[in-house]
């Protein structure tokens, strides 16, 4: 997993770091939440500026909206 911080860097600014690289100004917005029917940990949403993006996992992330018209799903893997 990676490591995420997320500091008070002064009056009304965030420092966020991603495996000590700082994303403080490609990140828009965060949030955090907790799914009780599936885990007991916090889960932190970050929205993030990027065009430049690879993936590498096992799960199919769900895109936004605005990229849907622009994809088509694969039937199978």
């Amino acid at each position: 997993m990676a490591k995420v911080e997320i500091k008070q860097a002064g009056a009304g600014k965030t420092k966020i770091t991603l495996d000590g690289k700082d994303i403080s100004s490609m990140v828009t917005r965060f949030s955090f939440g907790r799914d009780a029917s599936k885990t007991e940990l916090p889960i932190l949403h970050l929205d993030v500026i990027g065009t430049d993006m690879s993936i590498d996992s096992a799960c199919i992330p769900e895109l936004p909206d605005i990229f849907k018209p622009f994809y088509e799903r694969k039937k199978q893997a």
